[in-house]
């Protein structure tokens, strides 16, 4: 009879114990679900910041050089005409001059402190500072790789 007891005990606990058994399973499951689906929405608004990031830059690209666009109407006029010829050009040009002159006016510089200095390629290292690295790496960068520059070094 106590085995009987024991065995109607038993036959109702092991039922119940597997039902919590599997409600376990199905919470984990469901966590792990969610998290994949947390991940997932992460990466995805990751991926819409990016998309707009490119697409800003893209802009910021047609804004900058919109300058360089020629803004000539044909008047009928041939002096007008060629006056706005001559507009557009130098409104293309105006930034590389810009910065011939202030290059020709460094190396000017420069050149009279090598000459003051004495003249050698041994005084080299004394006029040379800081500050022309910078300005030198502004020019290039500018000019040469502002953008490529900065991507190469968001990625690292």
């Amino acid at each position: 009879m106590i085995l009987g007891a024991i065995l109607g005990l038993l036959g109702a606990i092991i039922p119940e114990g597997i039902k919590i058994f599997k409600e376990r399973q199905d919470h984990k499951h469901e966590k792990e679900m969610l998290e994949l689906q947390m991940q997932y929405q992460r990466e995805m608004i990751e991926a819409r910041i990016q998309e707009a990031r490119a697409l800003a830059t893209l802009e910021l690209d047609k804004e900058t050089y919109r300058f360089a666009e020629p803004e000539v109407k044909p008047t009928g006029k041939t002096f007008l005409d060629a006056l706005q010829v001559l507009a557009s050009f130098y409104n293309t040009t105006v930034r590389p001059t810009l910065t011939y002159i202030v290059i020709a006016c460094w190396l000017m510089v420069k050149y009279a402190m090598w000459q003051i200095a004495g003249g050698s390629l041994g005084v080299l290292p004394q006029i040379w500072t800081d500050a022309d690295n910078e300005f030198v790496s502004a020019v290039v960068m500018f000019w040469f790789g502002g953008r490529a520059f900065s991507r190469t070094f968001r990625r690292a």
